[in-house]
């Protein structure tokens, strides 16, 4: 098992960091498409 996998794995266990971790992605989005309706 490599360590992608295992970190992966390690990170589903944990709600709260995958649920900020969806949060930061969703923001990133946001902040990258920001021209487009600016």
């Amino acid at each position: 098992m490599g360590p992608w996998k295992l970190g992966l794995r390690r990170l589903r266990r944990n709600k709260v960091s995958l649920a900020f971790g969806f949060i930061f992605v969703l923001l990133v989005a946001v902040c990258a498409a920001a021209p487009l309706w600016a």
